[in-house]
């Protein structure tokens, strides 16, 4: 619970899904008795992918793959699995089960000290003598010797300036009654998040009808279990286009064409790759290739391809070139435009990705006008050095204050799947505990 009024803490962790609860869980392994969470949820360690109830919303990887970078002390997730009488095998699981194991180590992490729920929004960071002032959206005050950010990824930019009946501008949170009455359904994106909607309307609503629009309409392909491409450890790519030829080279050597194989063996060294290219070559790279990158890098678990699979074989789903230009209400729903198309529609949802705009954050929006946090150049998030600690204005680092997750894609690349931010996540914790009193022992 939030105690009210003015609280001085050693550090605060503001965002408490998955990413935040991982760092508090590297935080405890190094000795941090006193730890804060702010986060306007109940549930501790959910987020946007672990919160939802749907049994459709699986996971898109298997289990083992998420027990890379384990935290010692902590219980893996294949473990848990079985102690919860759940076999791991190839399954994969809803993302509510791996919530219910993130429940587990929220309680593992209170075994190891004393963990402080703030259940608020933080909506400004100022820097004061010996920390920061982090202002809640209840009226409370943190005076934080360090801070990490763990947000978490925005909500993608509106589709319409102002609120309408059956416009779902949060892809997370579709009203029910407007998934129920749904016939013909658009949405706004093709990728992952595209895909969930798809299956959470499909879930209220099985006679829906599903178009989806993006200006490149890819479909993320399904997953597949694969073994490692040895070529991997002979890379030495120095610029993107010789990256690429080894890539399509690796796949054209592959004798059943698996070029999933080829991209899974890859994604272990692309902050590598990243990092030792210019500036100039990660701008080529992110405006010519980023997009095929994720394309197959994030993929769709197999069940719920197979259901897109059915739902475009029956003639359900269909893919639409081009953005939703307009959106405006109409006698029978919506009327939209989308590329050079006119429809209608009883439920439009946005799913176009997240926003990677700070000033769309409040909280991030207060930390730049006060240069503590500065934008990435390529527009993929905020810059960080090597240790996960802010660059300010100035280019110098902002002593005592860090960012994990999404918002540093622009320095490693690889930031978002659970190993990646247990690591990174351990990183900061070894950082702040070079300068903080906190550390036991």
């Amino acid at each position: 619970m939030a105690i009210p009024g003015k609280t001085e803490v050693p550090i605060a962790i503001i965002g408490g899904g998955a990413a935040g609860v991982w760092q508090a869980a590297a935080l405890s392994m190094l000795g941090a008795l006193d730890l804060t969470i702010v986060e306007p949820s109940e549930a501790l360690g959910r987020g946007l992918a672990y919160s939802t109830s749907n049994p459709g919303h699986l996971l898109n990887v298997t289990a083992d793959k998420l027990d890379a970078h384990p935290l010692e002390g902590f219980e893996p997730f294949i473990p848990w699995l079985e102690r919860h009488g759940m076999m791991a095998g190839e399954t994969y699981f809803p993302r509510k089960v791996y919530g219910d194991y993130m429940d587990a180590v929220v309680s593992a992490i209170r075994q190891r000290a004393c963990l402080s729920h703030h259940v608020a929004r933080a909506r400004s960071l100022t820097p004061v003598p010996g920390g920061f002032r982090v202002m809640l959206d209840n009226g409370d005050e943190l005076l934080a010797h360090q801070v990490v950010l763990a947000l978490g990824n925005l909500k993608p930019r509106r589709l319409a300036p102002i609120e309408m009946p059956g416009l779902a501008e949060d892809p997370w949170n579709i009203p029910q009654a407007a998934m129920a009455g749904a016939d013909e359904v658009v949405i706004a994106g093709t990728g992952l998040t595209a895909i969930d909607a798809v299956l959470s309307v499909a879930n209220v609503s099985p006679n829906a009808r599903f178009t989806l629009a993006a200006n490149r309409p890819f479909m993320p392909p399904s997953d597949a279990k694969n073994v490692s491409w040895p070529g991997v450890a002979d890379l030495t790519p120095d610029r993107p286009s010789r990256l690429w030829r080894s890539v399509i080279a690796g796949i054209r050597s592959n004798p059943e064409g698996d070029w999933i194989t080829v991209v899974e063996a890859l994604k272990t060294r692309t902050a590598e790759f990243w990092q030792n290219w210019s500036p100039g070559d990660r701008a080529t790279f992110a405006r010519h290739g980023l997009r095929h990158w994720l394309h197959h890098r994030h993929r769709t678990p197999p069940p719920s391809h197979k259901m897109i699979a059915q739902l475009i074989a029956n003639r359900r789903l269909t893919l639409c070139r081009g953005r939703i230009s307009s959106i405006r209400k109409a006698p029978s729903g919506l009327a939209l435009r989308v590329g050079d198309r006119e429809m209608t529609a009883d439920l439009v949802i946005n799913a176009t990705g997240p926003s990677v705009d700070p000033r769309d954050e409040p909280l991030l929006s207060s930390a730049l006008d006060d240069g503590l946090v500065t934008p990435d150049p390529l527009g993929l998030g905020l810059k960080v050095d090597l240790s996960g600690q802010s660059v300010t204005a100035d280019g110098s680092p902002a002593k005592g204050l860090y960012i994990l997750g999404a918002w540093t894609r622009g320095v490693f690349f690889e930031v978002v799947p659970i190993p990646m931010l247990r690591k990174h996540a351990m990183n900061i914790a070894s950082e702040a505990s070079r300068h903080a009193s906190w550390r036991s022992g």
